[in-house]
């Protein structure tokens, strides 16, 4: 199985080696990855999960002020009930769907940046508008003011 970002079939084996010894681990299957974790099932009986970013404050900073220096969006950062998180207000009249949906492609972009075998890619989801059969589309990139 291959590894994904630092964290693979050997990490697994170790950790189930360090928390149940007298384990015998017979199969490893990914079940999942995202921008923040990782998740292995063990044997069909065992779930593991490796955060791919311990400090979520920290890439919660780094994300918000290079996106900041790019000077196309401002937006903060917030602690709420123990988690960080994005903070936006699009209350200006002038913000269009499109402009939300650049920011989530930049956000999603630059978390991946940050974080080891992250998300290279991103297409914004669908608006209202589209039709079913229609792709999702990628918004221009250039400063709407």
């Amino acid at each position: 199985m291959a590894s994904h970002g630092s964290v693979g079939v050997d990490a697994v084996r170790d950790v189930v080696a360090t928390h149940a010894p007298d384990r015998r681990v017979e199969s490893v299957r990914l079940l999942g990855e995202g921008l923040d974790h990782v998740v292995f099932e063990v044997d069909g009986d065992l779930v593991v999960r490796f955060a791919r970013q311990p400090d979520a404050a920290r890439l919660h900073r780094e994300v918000a002020a290079r996106i900041e220096q790019q000077g196309r969006f401002w937006f903060a950062t917030t602690e709420m009930k123990g988690r960080t998180w994005f903070r936006i207000c699009p209350v200006n009249f002038r913000t269009r769907p499109e402009h939300i949906d650049d920011l989530f492609a930049t956000l999603t972009e630059e978390c991946a940046r940050s974080l080891e075998g992250g998300v290279r890619s991103v297409r914004t989801p669908r608006r209202s508008g589209d039709s079913p059969g229609s792709p999702p589309t990628r918004t221009d990139r250039t400063r709407n003011d």
